[in-house]
């Protein structure tokens, strides 16, 4: 049995959201993810140390590939096509 189990009788309405929770996660992830992209770039010209920088950037995209490849699994489609294609740039 998967993290989203989706082996629940139809109409029920737990069927209906989780996939809509875990594309509105994924939406929220790759928001992040973007910010954490713009964050990085204006920290490399400081004085952080970059690897810190480059570390915390890949925890997020992590997270969003992650829950990207779990949308994938459990057959959640809509409003991830766009997720997906986006994807590529980071």
């Amino acid at each position: 049995m998967g993290l989203f189990s989706l082996n629940k009788p139809k109409g029920h309405s737990e069927l209906k959201t989780i996939p809509d929770d875990l594309v509105n996660l994924i939406e929220l992830k790759k928001e992040d993810l973007a910010k954490a992209r713009i964050s990085e770039k204006a920290m490399l010209e400081g004085d952080v140390d970059p690897r810190m920088i480059k570390a915390q950037t890949n925890i997020i995209k992590q997270k969003y590939f992650f829950l990207l490849r779990a949308a994938r699994e459990q057959g959640v489609s809509g409003n991830l096509q766009r997720a997906f294609e986006s994807s590529n740039r980071y």
